[in-house]
């Protein structure tokens, strides 16, 4: 579902592929062109886990904004581990509560 008041890109490599409300493209170049062409000045790229190491491989990312859930999960996806050159400029905790079942950690990291 696209989200609202702002340009949305999907990257695949599916032919054919559609998106209802989001422009297709087959490259992460390719989105992050359309992004600049369309004059924005920050774009989000909010995964999978090839698009995350392809960004940081690119040398496009300066700047992350981390949601760390605690609580041990099985998935196969995984972040790229971040070197010494990200410090954490912010964090805000929040504890479990009704609307959800674990205590996450919001955290804005940025490249020195």
């Amino acid at each position: 579902r696209p989200l609202k008041d702002r340009t949305n890109v999907v990257v695949t490599r599916t032919p054919g592929y559609e998106a209802f409300g989001a422009v297709v493209v087959n490259s992460l170049e390719e989105a992050l062109a359309l992004a600049r062409w369309n004059g924005e000045q920050e774009a989000f790229i909010i995964g999978g886990g090839q698009i995350y190491a392809e960004a940081f491989r690119l040398g496009v990312v300066d700047r992350v904004y981390l949601t760390t859930v605690h609580a041990q999960v099985e998935g196969d996806t995984y972040f790229p581990d971040l070197d010494e050159r990200w410090k954490e400029t912010w964090s805000e905790g929040h504890a479990a509560d009704e609307r959800h079942a674990h205590a996450f950690t919001f955290r804005l990291l940025e490249r020195s």
